[in-house]
Parts: structure tokens; C-alpha cells; sequence
């Protein structure tokens, strides 16, 4: 039929009909509050939510199990959850298809043909001898294989969200602020930096390796203990004098390295400097 038209009183419509005014006015896909895909054991727990299957609507009320395949004993395997539009059966469920365990897992594509239409909310690991799934990957999103329902003629919704969910990836501060003599910043990668420039006085000449002599500095503590040593870095700001400046000892999570003034003479009394220190490390 090359002309169709309506609707008209009198005249009886057909599924075929009814599905053709909706995936024409409704784009294919799902919704995007909804149909999303968490993990518990070897299940994939599939929440409330509706799609749009080429006219046809899919909508689940609650949350759905679905109940994963037992993991190869040593390959990794990875899984597709389905909204699986049963052409010839006329039903439209969430089911799981199965992938090949193979050392690097390719999930099942969706079937596009007269028996099956599939949408791919998403995809699953499942590693090798494991009792628990693993990463699950949202797919609903991802318009060569599912997509976001919009109305035609309107803004790139999916286009949108994947620029959303880029920019939520993208590192930013959590936490920043002063403590003591300490500037620091925390961010959101578990990533910390801290700075100062302060000073510090070295006292009690020592003979190192004649000539040579030093004076040494107590470490300070970091605004925060990081979560092991993190890089520091440091110098001199404000001392002219032939000098040397080391480390006396290693620093640790929550404190700075213990510093030297070096030089090939005694020091013949105290010396305040003032260090610019530098650290950056992991806070989680």
C-alpha cells in the first residue's frame, strides 16, 4: 500500500496501523528515566520504564531479574540486555543474549529483522571464573543500537546526555580551602595537591664530609594525610647565601621531607628561610 492515512470514524485500525502513527510522531528507543541495569550476583536487576519499539510500546512496572548464564572458568564474557520485540510471537520482553567467552569479549549486537527488533539497554562483563557480574554498560543512549525516545524535529536528546555524561566524567574540585600555612585542593579523581611558602629554621651545624657541613629544618605536617607519599617538591625562596638545600629524610603521608642547607663551610649560626613546597598525591 504506497498511501495510508487517518484516522477516520468508522473505519477499523489495525496494530500495524496504530504502531505506524506512533514510531511516526515517536522516534525508536527508551526513555530515559528508565530501563536502567544494575548488578546483584549473577542477575541483572532491569528497572521501571518504557521504550518505544518501531510504534510498539514496552513498559515494565517494577524491577525485573534477569538471571545470567554461569561465568567460563577462565575467559572473560560479555552479555547484551535486550528489549526484544518478538515480531512473529507478538511480545516484546527484556531477555539476556548470551555472548562468547573469548580472551576480548564482544557483546551480542541487536537483531534488526522481519522476526526479531531489538534495543540494547546494555552490556555486561563477566569475567572469567567470577560468581558476580561485572561492569555493566549503559547502552540506551547509544542510537546504532537502542537510542532515546524524542518526538521527531527536536533537539538531539541523545546527543545531549552523552555530552552531560561526558562533562560528569571530567574532573573538578570537591574540596578546597587553607589550614595552617597550607593552600590546598582536592578533586573529585581522588587527586590532592597542597602548597605553601613559609618559613623554616635550620640549626645545629654538623660535619657531613669535610669540608662540607649542614644545618637541618624539621618536616611540617600537610593540611591532610594523603593516602600514601605523594611527590613534593621544593626550594629556596629567599636565602643568597652558597647553599645547598636536601633532604634529611624521606617525607611521609602526612609530612613533609625533613630538609638540609649544605655548604662547604660550618654554619656559624641558625638559618630562617623561606621554602616554597609543592605536593601533590592521592587523598582516596
Amino acid at each position: 500500500m504506497a498511501e495510508q492515512y487517518g484516522y477516520f470514524n468508522g473505519i477499523e485500525y489495525g496494530e500495524e496501523f496504530v504502531a505506524l502513527v506512533n514510531k511516526t510522531l515517536v522516534k525508536t528507543g527508551v526513555f530515559y528515566d528508565g530501563l536502567t541495569c544494575r548488578g546483584s550476583g549473577m542477575n541483572v536487576i532491569v528497572s521501571e520504564g518504557s521504550a518505544n519499539v518501531t510504534g510498539f510500546l514496552y513498559n515494565n512496572s517494577d524491577d525485573l531479574t534477569l538471571s545470567i548464564d554461569t561465568a567460563h572458568a577462565s575467559l572473560p564474557r560479555k552479555d547484551s540486555i535486550m528489549i526484544r520485540h518478538d515480531i512473529t510471537n507478538r511480545r516484546i520482553n527484556a531477555v539476556v543474549v548470551k555472548g562468547t567467552p573469548q580472551s576480548n569479549p564482544v557483546a551480542p549486537a541487536p537483531v534488526r529483522s522481519t522476526t526479531y527488533f531489538d534495543l540494547k539497554i546494555a552490556e555486561v562483563l563477566i569475567p572469567g571464573g567470577a560468581s558476580s557480574v561485572g561492569t555493566i554498560t549503559d547502552t540506551r543512549a547509544d542510537e546504532t543500537v537502542c537510542g532515546l525516545v524524542t518526538g521527531y524535529d527536536t533537539a538531539d536528546i541523545a546527543g545531549i546526555v552523552n555530552r552531560l555524561v561526558t562533562l560528569e566524567n571530567r574532573d573538578y574540585i570537591v574540596e578546597q580551602g587553607t589550614n595552617g600555612v597550607w593552600y590546598y585542593r582536592k578533586w573529585n579523581s581522588g587527586i590532592a595537591e597542597c602548597w605553601t611558602c613559609t618559613n623554616f629554621t635550620f640549626s645545629n651545624n654538623q660535619l657531613w664530609v669535610s669540608p662540607w657541613c649542614y644545618i637541618s629544618a624539621a618536616a611540617i605536617n600537610y593540611p591532610f594525610t594523603f593516602s600514601d607519599v605523594p611527590t613534593c617538591i621544593f626550594e629556596k625562596s629567599d636565602y643568597s647565601s652558597l647553599s645547598l638545600l636536601t633532604m634529611a629524610a624521606n617525607g611521609t603521608a602526612s609530612a613533609t621531607p625533613q630538609f638540609r642547607l649544605v655548604r662547604p663551610s660550618a654554619f656559624s649560626a641558625n638559618v630562617t628561610i623561606k621554602l616554597s613546597i609543592n605536593a601533590v598525591g592521592r587523598f582516596r
